[in-house]
């Protein structure tokens, strides 16, 4: 008796490994139908991986050069396929099956911002998603527009300091800025970042970015044991503790001055009426019962989950737009002119309605976003083969990236894709572009549910600094050294000189 079971189990056994053996066989197979450089045994194209994250773009622009807009790397026996060709990527980006993100891209952010939107799947995304969505109503995007005012002109005075002609890194202002302007439309608070040096939660925001930058740029501080044997995994925990304490904190506060009577329709409608930070609609989803949100724990998954988005994506668009329009007099006084003409005739800039006349500023912050995209990659995981419109089967199990960076600049879509241009968005050319061309908040079911709300922060704050100064480029022979992290960032600064605008307005 006790033979033939062990017979049975052998068998089983025996029949798991060759099918286990099978399927890596195909996937092996269907890997290295795709172009890319041919693998060594066991380590793959591994030796062809920078050491500098600044060096990824660097090999994948040559891979997109020598083998076209899909190319495979392996990395031992993990298969990465980086795609940059629209009518590619709009397969994995439009089917719901694909909303996995890629863990090894985004695992780093965790221990701070837990599974919000930005880092869940399955049906926590798609009930988180359902239930967010109404919070960024027009109506209540419009009234955000007076906090964008507010602290657009804290930052002017603050610029002012800084209009004498000399160069300047302008991040570090448009940094403290945008924390200002989160906060108070996630949270509700003000924590002064712009006039408060001394801020503890903007420090250890900065410091633990940089920190998660540093891991994700350096393959050996991604070892656990490393990591905390030579203490980062300690300061990283003490700062997440600063956040998380603060976050909490605000979530108490705010708690205890709503009633638990509550429904959620009729709180999105007071959301609608009045000026409602995110946090508070959220507070009034877990007292309705909303069972997206049953715990504060997943109240504040998401409040830092858009602390995070929206803070630094929007911090480092904001500063490469102020140095492309630097670079370009005749694109920067087209802008002027267009927002000079509503001030003349009466209107007010700051409102959500001038916000979206202006048509030519839009145009100019689409294509540096198209240029310098926050997002450079967007990782997919696949559960399924995937057969692609350029002839080839992507295998299941593969990290897969959508290049954005890339794809903005395939000259198939984009005519002198390295100029910038922005004439690119003009209604003609953006109308018979195909639809994944350009992708600056991704696209499909897990496009960014914020896109509608940095496009007015940008357009709110570029349109007040250009009419309150000239921006002039750095003429000392310095460029931009970009660094694609979980967002492309220069790692030289974004440097410019300001003057004061002579107006001529009658």
């Amino acid at each position: 008796m006790l033979t033939a079971v062990s017979i049975v189990l052998l068998s089983i056994v025996t029949l798991l490994l060759w099918k286990h053996f099978q399927d890596y066989r195909q996937f092996v197979a269907y890997g290295d139908k795709i172009p890319g450089p041919k693998r060594l045994p066991f380590v793959g194209n591994a030796m062809k991986i920078p050491k500098t994250r600044a060096g990824t773009l660097k090999i994948l622009e040559h891979l997109v050069k020598r083998y076209g807009h899909i190319s495979r790397l392996w990395l031992g026996n993990i298969l990465v396929v980086s795609l940059s060709d629209a009518d590619d990527c709009e397969v994995i980006l439009r089917d719901p099956k694909h909303i996995t993100k890629a863990v090894k891209l985004y695992y780093l952010l965790h221990p701070w911002l837990g599974t919000g939107l930005l880092t869940s799947s399955g049906e926590k995304w798609h009930s988180r998603r359902k239930a967010i969505t109404p919070t960024f109503h027009f109506k209540i995007l419009e009234q955000f527009t007076n906090i964008f005012d507010k602290n657009t002109t804290v930052l002017i005075n603050r610029l002012k300091e800084y209009s004498d002609g000399k160069i300047f890194d302008v991040q570090p202002l448009i940094s403290r800025y945008a924390l200002d302007i989160i906060c108070e439309t996630a949270m509700g608070v003000q924590i002064n970042a712009q006039n408060d040096p001394n801020s503890s939660y903007f420090t250890s925001v900065r410091n633990l970015c940089q920190l998660l930058t540093e891991r994700a740029r350096k393959p050996w501080l991604r070892n656990d044991l490393l990591y905390t044997l030579i203490g980062k995994r300690r300061e990283e925990d003490k700062l997440i503790k600063t956040l998380h304490d603060f976050t909490n904190s605000v979530i108490r506060a705010k708690s205890v001055t709503l009633s638990e009577s509550e429904q959620t329709s009729n709180n999105l409608d007071e959301g609608i009426k009045k000026k409602t930070a995110f946090l508070e609609m959220l507070l009034k989803m877990k007292m309705s019962g909303n069972p997206a949100f049953k715990t504060y724990s997943d109240i504040r998954e998401e409040v830092d989950t858009f602390m995070f988005e929206g803070h630094d994506t929007t911090s480092v668009a904001i500063s490469f737009a102020l140095v492309q329009i630097s670079k370009h007099k005749d694109v920067q006084d087209k802008i002027y002119d267009e927002v000079a003409s509503l001030v003349e005739s009466g209107a007010d800039i700051s409102s959500y309605e001038s916000l979206q006349m202006m048509k030519y500023l839009e145009c100019v912050i689409k294509e540096s976003l198209r240029l310098f995209p926050s997002v450079p990659f967007i990782g997919r995981e696949l559960f399924e083969d995937v057969y692609l419109p350029s002839g080839y089967t992507v295998p299941k199990g593969t990290l897969l990236l959508i290049s954005v960076y890339l794809l903005h600049r395939n000259e198939k879509y984009f005519p002198n894709p390295d100029v910038f241009n922005p004439d690119n968005f003009l209604y003609e050319s953006n109308n018979e572009r195909h639809p994944y061309a350009y992708i600056p908040f991704s696209a499909g079911p897990r496009n960014c549910i914020g896109q509608k709300f940095a496009m007015l922060e940008l357009k709110s704050v570029l349109a007040k600094i250009i009419l309150e100064f000239e921006i002039e480029p750095a003429d000392d022979g310095w460029e931009l050294k970009l660094d694609p992290n979980v967002v492309l960032q220069s790692c030289s600064g974004y440097r410019i000189k300001l003057k004061p605008r002579m107006k001529v307005m009658s």
